[in-house]
């Protein structure tokens, strides 16, 4: 149902997290799991907009911030409205950005983080 979408992305992202899916781990973007994780911010944002779907951002838990961000940018990086100004004067694309590119704990290996790297270069 459209109206367990937040929780379906929450719960999507606390199941990628307890199998060691980062959204940075490309080796495993064919999974059944990671793919499912795009469908559901796809539908999300198509539903909520993406400023809403963006506000996962502030959910600290099981990366659902670092999940928010990068799928914002990979899925929405052509939408003007992740020009939009939050609150603090960034957009929400530059806000993306910066949650992307935080230093995780525990450190992630040096692939993942060559990924996200590259993933951020490229926007």
């Amino acid at each position: 149902m459209d109206e367990d979408l937040p929780a379906d992305f929450l719960f999507g992202c606390r199941n990628l997290y307890l199998m060691s899916i980062h959204p940075f781990d490309f080796d495993k973007i064919d999974s059944k799991e990671y793919q499912g994780i795009i469908a559901v911010a796809k539908k999300h944002i198509t539903k909520f907009e993406v400023t809403n779907f963006a506000g996962f951002t502030a959910e600290s838990q099981y990366r659902v911030y670092v999940w928010a961000a990068y799928l914002t940018l990979k899925l929405e990086n052509n939408n003007p409205a992740i020009l939009s100004f939050l609150n603090n004067g960034i957009t929400i694309r530059e806000h993306c950005i910066e949650v992307v590119s935080r230093r995780e704990i525990p450190p992630l290996s040096d692939k993942i983080n060559q990924n996200k790297k590259d993933f951020i270069s490229n926007l």
